[in-house]
């Protein structure tokens, strides 16, 4: 779990936003996901669409209900 934190300045005031971030493997993605009554149907590398790499930081899914 990682905490970004993020401040916003404006002309006569500051905001400040903390948003707590859970990082997941494929894997306990999936095992979560199935916990929960879904299924991973297609898995990418990105958001854009590459074909899915196991060597990346990064992944996107298309889950389903099952």
């Amino acid at each position: 779990m990682v905490l970004d934190k993020h401040t916003v300045i404006l002309p006569n005031s500051k905001k400040v936003i903390y948003n707590w971030v859970q990082h997941y493997s494929l894997e306990s993605l999936s095992e979560l996901l199935l916990e929960n009554g879904f299924e991973i149907v297609e898995k990418y590398a990105n958001v854009a669409g590459d074909q899915f790499r196991s060597d990346t930081g990064e992944f996107a899914v298309v889950i389903r209900e099952k």
